[in-house]
């Protein structure tokens, strides 16, 4: 595992670019051992001190630098705690230790230290991106059947006009309909709207949502005569940053090494039959992940498998979260696959060694 973490190219190649996916993603796998080991011991791992401190700073790191991080490691824990840890001491300590980073990265801060330090809390409309996407969906494609009260709300919440919504719509992606802050009652409209127009239009609703996640189950996204949508594409030079902002240190955008290392990717890694599989997005966003749960679901014992399917929860919920998200194709979306691209290897070599063993029982 760790020559693959190596020298597998688009691992070292993310790794060095400044995001927070990039910021969150150690933090992330580190949790993930402490997780299976909270899962082996059945908690008893709890009496450690030294490992209590470790993951509760650990967690707190995984939810400061990535909001979503958060509500993985709360869901993946409560899933621990239902199955898995069956002392009720040990339930406790399981939920504390889920608890503090919450009480802390989810109540304490935004209530507290963002106000003092007079920092703005992050956007709605990036919770909200797939329900937006589906309204503006329905609007793109029925216009003529909206009534007059309905395109009023869907003008107010978007702050465009419906004909410039109907512009602005693209199906692969959700940023050009969510660019603007939500007030509470623009949520209050968009979910009420978001209600009426599934009953009416439940097509068009899963359409929307298929389209943005589309190289998460895909191999073939395509749009024009782009034929990478649905591949891992890390970023091989410097040239993605804020435009206008003045640069400390001047470095060039792109430099030949950089070149070399995409054109020997594009050209090379990702068209070559069969073995282009694993730079797919899907094949680690759901296909490795199916593959795990087949197998657990497959070849556990009857009274095993719930337990195995717990062992992987933090890849099954991260899994889910990438549904939830408001883009699966382009260089951007390839970030926030990289977790999976180092906790699937990790988990499936588990899974295959609990099966492994009992197998031998």
């Amino acid at each position: 595992m760790a020559l693959f973490l190596a020298v597998f190219p688009i691992i070292p190649m993310l790794s060095m670019t400044l995001a927070k996916d990039t910021f969150n993603t150690p933090f992330f796998v580190f949790f993930s051992i402490a997780f299976c080991e909270l899962w082996k011991t059945q908690g008893t791992i709890l009496k450690s001190v030294p490992f209590d401190i470790f993951f509760v700073i650990d967690v707190l790191a995984v939810s400061l630098t990535k909001k979503t991080g958060m509500y993985i490691v709360i869901l993946a824990m409560i899933f621990l705690v239902c199955t898995a840890i069956k002392s009720w001491r040990r339930k406790l300590g399981t939920l504390i230790l889920a608890g503090i980073p919450y009480l802390i990265v989810g109540v304490v801060i935004p209530t507290f230290v963002l106000p003092t330090l007079h920092i703005a809390p992050g956007e709605s409309n990036e919770i909200l991106a797939v329900p937006m996407q589906q309204v503006a969906n329905v609007a793109h494609n029925h216009k003529d059947d909206l009534s007059a009260s309905e395109i009023t709300d869907i003008e107010q919440i978007y702050h465009m006009d419906i004909n410039q919504l109907q512009q602005a719509y693209c199906w692969y992606k959700a940023d050009p309909i969510k660019g603007q802050q939500l007030s509470s009652e623009d949520e209050h409209k968009l979910i009420r709207t978001w209600a009426e127009q599934l009953i009416k239009h439940p097509g068009d609703m899963l359409a929307a949502w298929g389209g943005l996640s589309a190289a998460w189950f895909s191999f073939n996204v395509t749009v024009g005569n782009d034929r990478n949508l649905s591949m891992l594409l890390p970023i091989s030079n410097s040239g993605h940053h804020y435009q206008g902002i003045e640069r400390y240190v001047p470095w060039a955008d792109n430099t030949k090494a950089g070149n070399a290392v995409e054109t020997f990717y594009m050209d090379t890694l990702l068209a070559t039959p069969v073995f282009n599989v694993i730079w797919q997005k899907a094949f680690w966003a759901t296909i490795l992940p199916s593959a795990i749960m087949f197998l657990i679901l497959t070849f556990g014992r009857q009274k095993k498998k719930l337990n195995l399917l717990t062992l992987n929860a933090p890849m099954l919920i991260t899994m889910l979260v990438l549904f939830a998200g408001p883009i699966s194709t382009y260089t951007e979306a390839t970030r926030y696959v990289l977790p999976m691209l180092y906790i699937v290897p990790l988990f499936l070599f588990l899974t295959l060694g609990q099966l492994q063993s009992e197998d031998d029982r």
